[in-house]
């Protein structure tokens, strides 16, 4: 796999994997444990990122109270192997994007990445031209006219 792109991903405890996910929001805190540094070789999820070789998009909702920062930022420091990592945030933007603008400005990032992603294949590189490893320096998407 080359790529991964996360937008406001959960993060739940190892514990109760195969569980469905509205039992663990009764049976565990998940609360606490989203608003905590959890660190990869404490999440299943994490790990799978820690290893992950490719080309990152992370991108994070400013306003989301479904997904608390800590979770991005868990997310943002399990990638230390990637080719290169873009972490983004969408200024304003609550969990489900339900305002269309907050939706275009998302379709409109995610497109811009995976061109440079397919652009960067193309010209022999898994990475675009200008992704650079470590790229975490967060930006609002251009916002839609």
């Amino acid at each position: 796999m080359r790529w991964l792109a996360l937008r406001v991903p959960a993060l739940y405890m190892d514990n109760g994997w195969g569980l469905p996910k509205r039992q663990l929001h009764k049976e565990q805190d998940l609360g606490t444990y989203r608003r905590s540094l959890v660190q990869p070789e404490d999440n299943r999820a994490l790990r799978a990122c820690a290893e992950f070789r490719g080309d990152v998009l992370l991108v994070e909702s400013e306003c989301d109270n479904t997904i608390p920062h800590e979770v991005i930022c868990s997310y943002r420091d399990a990638c230390v192997k990637s080719r290169s990592l873009t972490y983004r945030v969408i200024e304003g933007a609550d969990h489900g994007l339900s305002e269309e603008h907050w939706q275009r400005a998302y379709t409109a990032l995610l497109m811009n990445w995976m061109t440079e992603m397919v652009q960067g294949a193309r010209m022999g590189s898994h990475a675009a031209p200008n992704a650079m490893p470590g790229n975490t320096v967060p930006e609002a998407p251009p916002t839609p006219a």
